[in-house]
């Protein structure tokens, strides 16, 4: 999944339907250019929150892992991972909230 498609995904969404938090987005391990989050499953918050979040990223920046700046565009793929290891891409958002995800990298 993209960022423009999370985004779509997310405006689908009723903005106060709950979703895994998806925290701290940074640039990706695997792929300095590409951007991951991290997830805490015990936590929520909501679909229009996290969709803010993720508008606000279109644009900026993220320092590489291994150095260097990217800027994050639409294209740009999404991940889930803890900050300085491998993860999985996300795949999909589904209607109550939650997040699928694919194999591992």
């Amino acid at each position: 999944m993209t960022l423009a498609e999370m985004i779509k995904a997310l405006k689908r969404l009723d903005p106060r339907i709950p979703v895994y938090k998806l925290a701290n987005p940074h640039s990706y391990r695997g792929y300095h250019e590409q951007l991951a989050f991290e997830i805490d499953s015990s936590l929520t918050m909501e679909a229009g929150i996290l969709l803010d979040i993720c508008e606000k990223l279109l644009g900026s920046t993220l320092h590489g892992y291994k150095g260097g700046v990217y800027t994050i565009k639409d294209s740009t793929p999404v991940w889930i991972a803890e900050y300085g290891n491998t993860g999985r891409p996300l795949e999909a958002i589904q209607e109550d909230g939650n997040i699928i995800l694919g194999e591992d990298d």
